[in-house]
């Protein structure tokens, strides 16, 4: 009797975990798109300023990283302006998404530079709920090319 008592517990203790780890991805995702949004809009004013974006970047990369610490690298940064501009609606459009589609997610979507392959795996992801690994695994194979009945030949 106890054992069960215990395990109820851990049971609830391990949910409330698991929806933590879902509530810092999603936190994750947004402080990260709106770093893009502000670089986009503010910096860049919406252009492909290399040279001056460059220098900015930089500058906010050291300010960042010196109150911060760790996680502002200028690649880091890219990859928030990168995401910005391939999703520039998620916060209208992806609520539902958010805790499901990690900042990992996001940064191996951004990868696929075709944007109806990128859509394709985005719906997948999010409907299969694929880990990064899975994500990883399924763009290098341009899983999205092979026909929907032999893709479970495919890969299983």
């Amino acid at each position: 009797m106890i054992v069960v008592y215990i395990g109820s517990y851990i049971g609830s203790i391990d949910e409330a975990k698991q929806f933590e780890y879902q509530i810092v991805d999603a936190t994750l995702v947004l402080r990260n798109w709106y770093i893009g949004k502000r670089i986009d809009e503010e910096v860049l004013e919406g252009k492909d300023r290399a040279k001056y974006g460059a220098e900015v970047i930089d500058k906010l990369s050291k300010e960042l990283t010196g109150i911060y610490g760790k996680g502002y690298s200028k690649r880091i940064l890219y990859q928030c302006l990168k995401m910005y501009r391939m999703f520039p609606r998620i916060v209208n459009e992806a609520r539902s998404q958010l805790g499901v589609l990690s900042w990992t997610h996001y940064r191996i979507l951004t990868q696929v530079e075709d944007t109806a392959a990128r859509k394709w795996y985005e719906k997948e992801d999010y409907e299969q709920v694929w880990s990064t690994i899975t994500l990883q695994r399924n763009k290098k194979s341009c899983y999205c090319r092979i026909p929907r009945n032999a893709a479970r030949y495919f890969l299983s």
